[in-house]
């Protein structure tokens, strides 16, 4: 679930005035990567937050979990939950999560390259599992036009993207809905 915001930083809205009510707030000074990864964190709350509120205004019940997309036991608790909370198995599965580590493949780590193309991977892998008695009437599939044509640097993206659309060719054939 989305934290809570603290109550001094309701209504700041903007970034300059947000990251200063931070730096208030933390009382010390704060490194400049400490301070964008603050100010992110409350960013990506807010927007769950309104995004719960918009479904929800429109009729929609709506639940939301963070859950590394690699480990298909949280993965299946996660939509284990939301079934009984929400009464419904899943409808349709949206799969779109990413990180990125842009560098050379010379310059990329083992950990660096495994953590971006697993996520890819593995998380959507975890997820049809998860959902594999599901009555699904979509896939979707956020991929990349990186892993059809390539850029400098994100070899390991590119790689799990293109492996993204493999899926979906194969997804189609077995589940189609």
């Amino acid at each position: 679930e989305p934290g809570t915001e603290p109550a001094e930083l309701s209504g700041i809205e903007g970034e300059a005035p947000l990251k200063k009510a931070l730096l208030e707030r933390a009382g010390r000074p704060l490194a400049p990567r400490q301070l964008e990864a603050e100010y992110r964190k409350i960013v990506a709350a807010r927007e769950i937050a309104e995004t719960l509120a918009r479904l929800e205004s429109t009729g929609s019940r709506a639940i939301y979990r963070s859950v590394d997309v690699r480990d298909p036991v949280a993965v299946a608790a996660a939509i284990d939950e939301a079934a009984a909370v929400l009464g419904a198995r899943p409808a349709g599965i949206v799969h779109g999560a990413g990180v990125l580590a842009d560098r050379r493949i010379a310059d990329k780590s083992d950990e660096d390259f495994d953590r971006v193309y697993r996520t890819k991977v593995e998380g959507l892998r975890a997820v049809l599992e998860a959902t594999r008695r599901a009555d699904l009437r979509f896939v979707a599939l956020f991929g990349s036009s990186t892993g059809r044509f390539g850029r400098v640097g994100p070899a390991d993206y590119s790689a799990g993207n293109e492996v993204l659309a493999r899926y979906a060719q194969r997804t189609a054939k077995l589940r189609p809905c």
